[in-house]
């Protein structure tokens, strides 16, 4: 299985608390179930975001993102 996983910066619509590189994938699939991945679940900020076509959500703004994986 391919992923793509985000490094994201940004920051949250209600307070405007930075976001300083999370982890964003375009799956909703665990990433303890990959093996080729050295992540767990629990080093991911958000789950199933295309990050160069969605820029965000009505919780946070991704300002500037770059591909981890």
């Amino acid at each position: 299985m391919k992923i793509k996983i985000y490094k994201v910066y940004g920051y949250f619509l209600d307070n405007g608390d930075s976001i300083d590189g999370c982890l964003i994938t375009d799956t909703h699939d665990s990433l303890d179930d990959i093996d080729d991945v050295n992540l767990s679940d629990e080093d991911i900020f958000y789950y199933g975001m295309d990050v160069p076509k969605e820029m965000g959500n009505g919780e946070f703004k991704i300002t500037d993102w770059e591909v981890l994986i």
